[in-house]
């Protein structure tokens, strides 16, 4: 590479930056800016993000940032040559500035690397939301680069280590070659390419590195939150995935931790108070999940190219209403690595009070099965000259019974044999999801999107329950009359079990041939449920889990009980039911 002074272009095009409003937590990133050019890498995303706000009251007069990915190309008469530009630069100047026509450089991103000029020494504090690390190397040229580190000096690599297993970057030391720069107060190059391998890589700081080859490469983890603004959970999101993946040729200790976000600064979201988050852990092969207090660690060693996927949750039930309707719950996750990788990760989620579209927990519709694994047994007791039936015993193997309960907004709570979710649009033509008991209520012009059913209490309509409600103990009874279709005592075409004479069409009466079957059905929530009208969510899988109980009355002479251990999950949080 050729080893010349920083030639800086001045930009003729308008510079338009997209930004999406967006909130994220916070971290104070403090440069310290020495007379002349300073190459800054910037870990967070400045708020506010105008260049003038910023370096408002700082002795610093001009910032450029190299737009490494704008490329313009024109053709003359062979349309095999393209004719390219001079290397771009956006840039900034104070607003008396003589040269004020020529900026390009309104607001300021994170995760980039700038050059800026200070007439004197001074602070740059930058308050704003980290920036988890991206980049696209330019393969064939430098790039001015800035990376993640810990701040500490004892924990900061060097490049030959940084580098070591990057695809298509070159860090080993080489006297001869240069591939690694570091830029110095009069735009001058010096070059550390031989001294690769004892130089670390400072934080907050931008180099020149050459790319050999196309590479994403930004330091030994790849962290991927679903979202460039991190873990946003909003107020309906219950549960993300946080992805840490070793990208190192090597195996490695990673350290996650929970840790507290700085104030927010003036304009943005209050903050109510660290996300109530809980970890799911794996350490007995299935999910145990447990609050993550702040300052705690996580630690795992990674393989290479191996996958570390961080189930985490809001635990909804320690929110609640903030005094400001746009405050936020907010904080940070520190991901960390020994070989000296260190980023943050936003971490947020709203308050919500809970619609009938979006009721609040546990309110909806919870499908599941309960596995009746004892049922009494039935015997002739002689002394008593009749049928008696033990306390339920357990049975060789379990008869899953599907359960569909619709726990309503109202505090009402119904077993279902059968609902509906279907789409419906109102008058404005804004679709919204309803629940149905009976096919015969669903609206022509909607479009059904599923039917569940449990043929295990035939066509009864909705049970309402009672008792201490849904999540505790709740409990009702249905019939199944004698002359109902699926009563086990009535046959359609045998004459001594159809109800009805020989020869006739008149109905008898209950008793003389067939009886009404009774069912008391009882569900006993399991003590890891904990109760509570809560904003959306306490449980990350929206899973309960208790014991259901029922009593068949006059299929015996005898009463025969039946129990087993139940789950069931929310799929619908629609708060009422049709």
């Amino acid at each position: 590479m050729k080893k010349t002074v920083l030639y800086i272009a001045p930009v003729l095009l308008f510079y338009l930056a997209a930004t999406w409003p967006c909130w994220g937590q916070w971290r104070d990133q403090s440069v310290v800016l020495r007379s002349g050019w300073n190459a800054v890498y910037l870990s967070v995303k400045p708020f506010p993000d105008d260049c003038d706000t910023q370096f408002s009251g700082l002795p610093v007069d001009e910032v450029h940032r190299f737009n490494q990915h704008l490329r313009t190309a024109q053709f003359d008469t062979d349309m095999q040559e393209a004719f390219t530009r001079p290397l771009e630069w956006l840039s900034w100047r104070q607003p008396d500035d003589t040269n004020i026509y020529i900026r390009t450089l309104e607001r300021l991103v994170g995760d980039a690397t700038y050059l800026v000029h200070t007439v004197s020494d001074c602070t740059w504090t930058v308050h704003g939301e980290p920036v988890i690390p991206r980049f696209e190397w330019v393969p064939g040229r430098a790039n001015i680069v800035g990376f993640q580190v810990n701040p500490s000096p004892d924990q900061q690599p060097t490049f030959t280590d940084f580098f070591r297993y990057a695809t298509g970057i070159d860090g080993s030391p080489d006297p001869s070659a240069e591939r690694i720069f570091e830029i110095g107060p009069n735009l001058e190059h010096t070059n550390l390419t031989s001294r690769a391998n004892r130089v670390t890589i400072a934080p907050g700081k931008g180099y020149w590195i050459e790319a050999q080859g196309p590479s994403q490469y930004v330091g030994p983890l790849d962290v991927y939150a679903g979202s460039p603004e991190g873990l946003t959970y909003g107020s309906t999101v219950s549960e993300l995935i946080l992805r840490v993946r070793n990208v190192y040729g090597t195996p490695l200790s990673v350290t996650v931790r929970h840790v507290a976000s700085a104030a927010p600064p003036a304009g943005a979201p209050p903050l109510v108070a660290e996300v109530p988050l809980l970890w799911a852990d794996r350490t007995n092969g299935s999910y145990a999940w447990g609050a993550w207090p702040i300052t705690v660690p996580q630690q795992r060693s990674l393989g290479t190219n191996e996958s570390w996927d961080i189930r985490l949750a809001v635990n909804r039930g320690m929110m609640t209403e903030p005094p400001f309707t746009n405050a936020l719950w907010q904080s940070l996750i520190e991901v960390s690595t020994t070989n000296g990788f260190l980023t943050y990760v936003p971490v947020s989620a709203a308050y919500a009070s809970g619609t009938d579209q979006v009721a609040a927990f546990p309110y909806g519709l919870w499908v599941g099965q309960a596995n009746i694994s004892a049922v009494s047994f039935v015997e002739f007791n002689t002394n008593a000259a009749g049928e008696s039936a033990t306390e339920p015993v357990p049975v060789a193997g379990a008869f899953p019974l599907r359960l569909i309960v619709h726990a309503g907004s109202d505090g009402s709570c119904r077993l279902l044999q059968r609902a509906i979710v279907a789409a419906v649009e109102d008058a404005a033509n804004n679709r919204f999801t309803r629940l149905y008991s009976d096919e015969a209520r669903v609206p022509a012009t909607a479009a059904v999107i599923t039917r569940i059913s449990s043929p295990a209490f035939g066509r009864m309509p909705p049970l309402m329950l009672s008792g201490e409600g849904f999540l505790s103990e709740v409990s009702g009874q249905y019939v199944l009359g004698y002359d109902d279709p699926l009563n086990p005592f009535k046959h359609l075409y045998h004459p001594d079990h159809d109800n009805k004479p020989w020869g006739t069409g008149t109905i008898l009466a209950e008793g003389a041939e067939s009886f009404s079957i009774t069912n008391n059905v009882r569900l006993v929530w399991g003590t890891n449920t904990t109760s509570g009208s809560y904003t959306a969510l306490w449980n990350p899988d929206e899973t309960v889990t208790g014991t259901y109980e029922q009593t068949i009355g006059n299929l015996r002479r005898v009463p025969i009980r039946l129990r087993g251990e139940f789950k069931l999950r929310r799929i619908a949080r629609t708060g009422t039911i049709d």
